[in-house]
């Protein structure tokens, strides 16, 4: 019995609703990401959607290598800002100086 990991998740939850759902968390952590704001936090909720999507899609066969080692490398990219944070020019490091 070979059930593929999308088939899995979709016997628990209706598709659309975790298209839907992961689409705009995405957009929401990469807007908080790129202003800076909570870059930590953003970065995180970008990993934990990031993975399953990984997981379930991009491993289909071959022809995702493509898209796979680019979800690698930003997957690299992501847990680099969890681990240190945004930069002097961000929302966080504002905070920080005012809060001084």
């Amino acid at each position: 019995m070979n059930i593929e990991m999308g088939e899995l998740l979709g016997s628990y939850l209706p598709p659309q609703l975790l298209v839907i759902s992961s689409g705009i968390s995405m957009v929401l952590a990469g807007i908080a990401l790129i202003l800076g704001y909570r870059t930590q936090k953003a970065a995180w909720v970008l990993i934990l959607i990031l993975i399953p999507i990984t997981i379930t899609v991009q491993t289909q066969g071959m022809h995702t290598l493509g898209p796979l080692f680019k979800n690698i490398g930003l997957l690299g990219g992501l847990i680099y800002f969890s681990a240190n944070g945004s930069c002097s020019y961000s929302i966080d490091h504002k905070f920080q100086l005012q809060n001084a």
